[in-house]
C-alpha cells in the first residue's frame, strides 16, 4: 500500500458537538448510546436492526458501521500498518465518512455515533473531527471481563478467549487514543443501577442538555434499561480468583474501574502511563 498525499478537504459542517460512545461489544454501548440520544444527542437515521442479540437496538448508524467494515476489509485484522489512515486505499474511505457525516448531520448542534469498530480507527476520527471543526466528546463503557465473555457466549457462542481479547484490545485503544480528549468512562453496572444518575453525571461532563422533565426521562430510560438482561454480575474478588484470565485483562479492568469513578486519576499521566505498559505488552504478544 502506497500513501497518499494529504489534501484538504474545504468542506465542513456547521454544528461543533459530538459524542462518541467506544468500548468493546456486551459493555453497555448500545444503552449508552440510547441513554444520550434521549437527551438530545442525534444519532442519525438508518440503524442497524434489533436482532435477538441485541433486542432493544443497537442504535448503531448503518452507513458508518458499513465504511468501518469497509477499512478493515483494506487492512485486515488490528493492528493496522502505521501510517494507514494516509494509505491511498484508505483515503476514499475517509472523504466517503466525512461526506456522510456533512450529509446527516449538517446544522445539527449535537449529534454522535455508536460503533464499537470505531476503536481502531480513532487516530482517523480525530482527524475528521478536527477537520469538520467537531468538538469531540468521548464516553468510554468497561464492563467486568468475565461478563463480556460470558455475555458473548450467550449471545453469539462465541470463544471467551476471543471476547476477552477483544474486550482486551478495543478496551487499551479506547483509553490510549484518546488521552488529552473529553472524556469519561462509565461502568456497565453502575448505567444498570442507576441510570438516571450515571446520564447526569454524562450530561454534566460533556455539558449536554438535561431535560426539564425528569419523570419521563427516567421512565424512558426505565423501558429501555432492562436489569434483566445482565444475566451475569461478576465480583471484583470473583474476578481476582478467576485462575483463566490473563493477569494483564484483570489489572486493565481493576485500572478502568478505578479511573471511572475518579476522574482526576483518569486524567493523569499516572494512568497513561499504566495504560500504555499494557498496550505495549499486548502488542508484544500479539502485534
Amino acid at each position: 500500500m502506497a500513501l497518499l498525499k494529504k489534501s484538504e478537504d474545504k468542506r465542513t459542517a456547521p454544528y461543533s458537538k459530538a459524542v462518541t460512545i467506544l468500548g468493546s461489544g456486551r459493555c453497555g454501548t448500545s444503552m449508552a448510546s440510547r441513554s444520550v440520544n434521549l437527551i438530545g444527542v442525534d444519532l442519525g437515521e438508518g440503524f442497524v436492526k434489533p436482532n435477538k442479540t441485541n433486542p432493544k437496538g443497537f442504535w448503531e448508524h448503518r452507513k458508518i458501521v458499513n465504511i468501518h467494515k469497509d477499512i478493515k476489509k483494506e487492512l485486515g485484522p488490528y493492528p493496522f500498518p502505521k501510517g494507514w489512515k494516509d494509505y491511498e486505499e484508505v483515503i476514499p474511505h475517509k472523504q466517503k465518512m466525512k461526506s456522510l457525516l456533512v450529509d446527516e448531520f449538517s446544522g445539527k448542534a449535537l449529534w454522535g455515533w455508536k460503533d464499537p469498530r470505531t476503536t481502531e480507527s480513532l487516530a482517523m476520527w480525530k482527524e475528521i473531527l478536527s477537520e469538520l471543526n467537531v468538538e469531540g466528546n468521548f464516553l468510554l463503557m468497561i464492563r467486568n471481563p468475565v461478563d463480556v465473555a460470558a455475555s458473548f457466549k450467550r449471545a453469539y457462542n462465541r470463544k471467551e478467549d476471543a471476547a476477552l481479547n477483544q474486550w482486551q484490545i478495543r478496551t487499551l485503544l479506547s483509553l490510549k487514543n484518546t488521552v488529552g480528549q473529553n472524556r469519561i468512562i462509565i461502568d456497565y453496572d453502575d448505567f444498570i443501577e442507576d441510570s438516571f444518575g450515571t446520564l447526569k453525571r454524562i450530561s454534566d461532563s460533556f455539558s449536554l442538555p438535561w431535560t426539564f422533565d425528569e419523570n419521563r426521562l427516567q421512565e424512558e430510560l426505565d423501558s429501555f434499561i432492562d436489569p434483566t438482561l445482565r444475566h451475569s454480575r461478576t465480583t471484583l474478588k470473583e474476578l481476582d480468583k478467576n485462575t483463566e484470565i490473563d493477569k494483564d485483562i484483570k489489572k486493565l479492568y481493576k485500572l478502568a474501574l478505578k479511573a471511572s469513578h475518579d476522574q482526576e486519576f483518569l486524567n493523569s499521566s499516572k494512568f497513561s502511563k499504566q495504560i500504555d505498559k499494557l498496550y505495549n505488552a499486548y502488542m508484544k504478544k500479539h502485534g
